[in-house]
């Protein structure tokens, strides 16, 4: 039971460290916070964790004939998916926490994907 809590906030302490700092080198990303700004990319990371646990997985379920099509490379549109879906999501029912505003260049957005991907596993595995 507390490993799985652990495992939680590791999640969601990881995922408000990468949102805040794509917010501040603005790549592909801006978040315009409205209120506190620590409070705010914590509830943005654990809003993040649950779309990455719950569509991501779905996504890649539903996708299962394309990923062995194309070896994989879907799991990428799938990703860039996830991430203007999250962008929507926090827009639509929390703007007055934050908005996010995302580049209009969908080969930014896949490289933000690339980013958040390496960077969450990269330091999962690292404080695990």
């Amino acid at each position: 039971m507390f490993r799985l809590l652990k495992e939680l906030i590791l999640a969601v302490v990881i995922n408000a460290g990468i949102l805040y700092g794509l917010n501040y080198y603005h790549f592909a990303l801006e978040i315009n916070v409205q209120t506190g700004g620590l409070k705010t990319f914590l509830i943005l990371g654990f809003i993040l964790w649950i779309v990455n646990f719950v569509l991501r997985k779905i996504l890649h379920m539903l996708a299962l004939p394309l990923r062995v099509l194309t070896f994989g490379l879907i799991s990428f549109v799938i990703n860039v998916w996830v991430i203007y879906f999250f962008a929507w999501f926090v827009n639509t029912y929390y703007h007055d926490l934050a908005t996010i505003t995302l580049s209009e260049s969908y080969f930014k957005v896949l490289v933000l994907s690339f980013v958040i991907t390496f960077v969450y596993s990269f330091l999962y595995k690292l404080l695990k």
